[in-house]
């Protein structure tokens, strides 16, 4: 993911657990997409990613994570970060993970960051299958929530067993 990509060494942490959380959702999308799914279009059609409005928001939302991360970071230490990054999650994962990302080693360890960036990742995923539900109705947001819950039980599963393994090695 983008957390990896601008701090590589958040792989050795989120590496495994982000790969099996894929696997898992692409495992449940394969089976779905054998399964014929009820077609609804979704009101309003779909945002040019490249129109200014989409490009402004986006920006906002990533400077307003920054702010909230480096902020909570500052008043509240280290536990103050990972509940704002699941409440930006709710948001947007993308921008609370590039927050974390630019301070992930400075004063912010290696550690409490890779928790921050997979429960904003957990939180994006919670409003995503609202989201499933709302545009795509019951039958296709069932089938998200059951992947996304599947996939980010898996990713925690793994996260927990390596982070176990290393505390205790």
């Amino acid at each position: 993911t983008l957390a990896v990509l601008l701090r590589p060494d958040l792989i050795a942490v989120l590496g495994f657990p982000l790969a099996a959380a894929a696997l898992c959702f692409g495992a449940f999308a394969l089976a779905t997409t054998r399964k014929a799914m009820p077609e609804k279009a979704i009101a309003g059609g779909l945002a040019n990613p490249f129109d200014l409005r989409v490009v402004l928001r986006l920006t906002v939302l990533i400077a307003l994570a920054s702010f909230l991360v480096q902020a909570g970071q500052a008043h509240l230490g280290s536990g103050g970060v990972v509940p704002l990054a699941a409440l930006g999650g709710l948001a947007d994962a993308d921008a609370v993970v590039l927050s974390l990302s630019r301070i992930a080693g400075t004063g912010l360890s290696r550690d409490v960051a890779a928790t921050a960036v997979l429960l904003a990742i957990c939180a994006d995923i919670a409003a995503k299958c609202a989201y499933a539900r709302g545009l795509g109705g019951a039958v296709f947001g069932r089938a998200y929530a059951v992947a996304g819950l599947a996939a980010v039980g898996v990713g925690l599963l793994v996260f927990h067993a390596l982070t176990g393994l290393a505390l205790r090695g």
